[in-house]
């Protein structure tokens, strides 16, 4: 569930409430059975009951991009010890492929920074630029990783 449908479902079970308030009290000259009181004490709940979902939101997050990071610095470690005993063009091109894996690597920190420090009202829109940023790591992982293969399918090929 998003941050948006959260936020639905905090008005919706709001909303709930107050028809039942209403409900319970219209119509009848019969006192209402719901109370103002429990009416505010269902909202209150549905309000916690949604943040607490946001915040496990941004945390399942931020864990699967502190993920990310560390998956590539494995992966740019392995590509950096390979680099010496390229080709000077393969070199080239792996180094191009890691230095783009770095970037993106500030960036997902940057965003993640944010991320952390960000509060509900803008949760939604730093949730998609973490998202923007794992998906440049990811295609800069795939850079790389397509360079060594295709150096190791040329060395392979020359042996």
């Amino acid at each position: 569930m998003t941050s948006s449908n959260a936020c639905n479902a905090t008005m919706g079970a709001v909303g709930a409430a107050l028809a039942l308030a209403l409900a319970c009290g219209g119509g009848s000259d019969a006192p209402p059975d719901v109370s103002a009181q429990d009416v505010r004490e269902e909202a209150r709940e549905a309000v916690e009951a949604a943040a607490a979902y946001a915040a496990a939101q941004r945390d399942e997050l931020v864990e699967r991009a502190r993920e990310t990071v560390d998956e590539a610095q494995r992966e740019t470690n392995e590509a950096r010890r390979e680099l010496a005993d390229l080709p000077q063009a393969a070199r080239d091109r792996l180094a191009g492929a890691i230095d783009r894996v770095e970037r993106a690597g500030e960036a997902l920190g940057d965003e993640l920074e944010a991320l952390e420090r960000t509060g509900e009202q803008s949760w939604e829109t730093t949730q998609q630029r973490v998202s923007d940023a794992l998906d440049e790591m990811a295609e800069a992982r795939r850079e790389v990783m397509a360079a060594l293969a295709d150096e190791r399918s040329d060395q392979a090929r020359d042996s």
